[in-house]
C-alpha cells in the first residue's frame, strides 16, 4: 500500500491490526503498521506477539486522515481462522481492495449550467456536494464536490471523484451555507436512484429538475387600512415584519417575504414581494422580532391566508 500524504510522527501507527481469539477473548491482542519515515511509501510491515490459538485478524479502517492511504476506509477481515503454535515470520495479511473507477461530469439545473447567486469567496470551495450511496453495501459510499474555479457567479459545475463499481443513488446535496447559495434548489435532490459504474465514465450529467419560481407580491394590511409603526425605522431596507408561506403539501418549496423599511417615518406602504414555487400555501403575518419592528399589528402571528394558490 501507499500513503495519501507523508505521515507527520516517527513510529506513528498509519493502520491497525486487531487479533481476536476465537474462543478466549483474554488473549485478544493487536499490532500496527508504523510510520518509517516523511514518505508516502512504507514497506507496512508489522511485528507483534501472541498467545497460542486461533485468531480472527481484522485489519483496521485508519483513525484518521493523517493515517489515509489507498487501503480501504472500511476495516477488513483477512483472516478468520489464523493460527498461532509458534514463532511466525513473513505474515501476509492480504486486503482485497475492488478497482476505483474515474467518474466525472456535471450538475444541470433544468438543462442549464446552474450559477451562484454571489462569487465565491475561496479558490477551491466546495460550492455544491454529491452524495454517491451505494445500493448493497454502505462501505463503497462515496462522495464529489462541485468547487469554485474562480471569484465569479458563473462556473462549469463540474465534478470528478473516483468510485467502485457498484449501483449508486446519486444525490445533490442541498448547499451548506450562503456561500454556496445558487439557482440549485435548497433542498436535496436524487438526481440518478440506479447510477451504474462498471468501469471509468466521464461526461456524465447529473440534472437536477426545479419547479419554476413565480414573482408573488402585495401589501399587508391592518382592519382594512394600512398600518403604522410605533416609531420610524433605523436602517434603509430594514425588515419591519415578515411573512411565512407554507406549501400544504411539500415543505420543501415553503417560502418567505419581509415587508421592509422605505424611509425615516413611522409610516410606509407594507408592500412585499417574493418568489414562490407552485402550489398551495397556508400565509402567516409574523409577529415582530424585536421592538424596532413594534407597529400597531399585534404582538402575535396571525394566519391571514388558508390556501393561497401559486399557479
Amino acid at each position: 500500500p501507499e500513503l495519501i500524504d507523508p505521515c507527520q510522527y516517527p513510529n506513528e501507527g498509519i493502520i491497525g491490526i486487531d487479533f481476536t481469539h476465537t474462543t478466549d477473548n483474554r488473549f485478544n491482542g493487536g499490532a500496527y503498521v508504523r510510520c518509517t519515515g516523511a514518505s508516502t511509501t512504507h514497506p507496512f510491515t508489522f511485528s507483534t506477539e501472541r498467545y497460542p490459538g486461533t485468531y480472527k485478524v481484522t485489519v483496521r479502517a485508519p483513525d484518521s486522515y493523517d493515517q489515509a492511504s489507498n487501503l480501504p476506509r472500511w476495516s477488513t477481515v483477512v483472516n478468520p481462522a489464523f493460527v498461532v503454535s509458534g514463532p511466525l515470520a513473513n505474515v501476509t495479511l492480504d486486503v482485497p481492495v475492488p478497482a476505483l473507477h474515474a467518474v466525472s461530469g456535471r450538475v444541470t439545473r433544468n438543462g442549464a449550467t446552474p450559477e451562484l447567486i454571489d462569487p465565491c469567496q475561496y479558490p477551491n470551495e466546495g460550492i455544491i456536494g454529491i452524495d454517491f450511496t451505494h445500493t448493497t453495501d454502505t462501505r463503497l459510499n462515496g462522495g464529489a464536490y462541485v468547487r469554485c474555479t474562480g471569484a465569479s457567479t458563473t462556473h462549469p459545475f463540474t465534478f470528478s471523484t473516483e468510485l467502485y463499481p457498484g449501483t449508486y443513488k446519486v444525490t445533490v446535496r442541498a448547499p451548506d451555507g450562503y456561500d454556496q447559495a445558487s439557482n440549485l434548489p435548497r433542498w436535496s435532490t436524487v438526481v440518478n436512484p440506479a447510477f451504474v459504474v462498471s468501469g471509468p465514465l466521464s461526461n456524465v450529467t447529473l440534472e437536477v429538475p426545479v419547479p419554476m419560481l413565480h414573482a408573488v407580491s402585495g401589501r399587508i394590511t391592518r382592519n382594512g387600512a394600512t398600518p403604522l409603526l410605533s416609531d420610524p425605522c433605523q436602517y434603509p431596507n430594514e425588515g419591519i415584519i415578515g411573512i411565512e408561506f407554507d406549501h400544504l403539501t411539500d415543505t420543501r418549496f415553503n417560502g418567505g417575504a419581509d415587508v421592509r423599511c422605505t424611509g425615516a417615518s413611522t409610516t410606509h406602504p407594507f408592500t412585499f414581494s417574493t418568489e414562490l414555487y407552485p402550489g398551495v400555501y397556508e400565509v402567516t403575518v409574523r409577529a415582530p422580532d424585536s421592538y424596532d419592528q413594534a407597529s400597531n399589528l399585534p404582538r402575535w402571528s396571525t394566519k391571514v391566508v388558508e390556501r393561497l394558490r401559486v399557479p
